[in-house]
């Protein structure tokens, strides 16, 4: 990992402000039946902060169940570019995180969602979402978006 991206996010780290509005918006931390804290964008921010990396299997399993949907990004109270932290550390990833990728991948085939929760349970999060219509939740969708 480059010198300037190991500074940007040791920094970055050390800002949050611990406020928790990330936590009410990540789509993965709210989807996650455990409701794990090390899952959402703050419990991330302070594994970084006590020091493991992208060479812990802990935490490259947690970075990658992130989404990069931004939603922690935009509520950020202290303008954390975090979407750019996360893209950063997965870039940081070397070979040696091959088995944390696979598992991923096999978490993913196995139940077609990043943190390995029942297909029944795929929406919950959509609950402590203000304003959505319920016509726009379905059992089933038309098309499925995969890359």
């Amino acid at each position: 990992m480059k010198e300037k991206t190991k500074k940007f996010i040791e920094e970055e780290s050390y800002i949050c402000a611990r406020c928790g509005y990330c936590d009410t918006v990540c789509p993965t931390y709210n989807f996650n039946k455990d409701r794990w804290e090390s899952v959402s964008p703050r419990g991330k921010l302070t594994l970084l902060r006590r020091g493991l990396t992208v060479k812990d299997p802990e935490f490259l399993d947690k970075l990658f169940q992130c989404a990069l949907c931004g939603a922690c990004k935009e509520v950020c109270q202290t303008d954390i570019d975090l979407t750019k932290m996360w893209l950063d550390l997965r870039k940081g990833a070397s070979s040696d995180t091959l088995d944390s990728l696979v598992k991923f991948n096999d978490i993913l085939n196995k139940s077609h969602n990043i943190t390995d929760s029942p297909g029944e349970d795929r929406l919950r999060w959509t609950r402590r979402v203000r304003d959505v219509s319920q016509e726009l939740i379905k059992e089933k969708a038309d098309v499925c978006y995969r890359s």
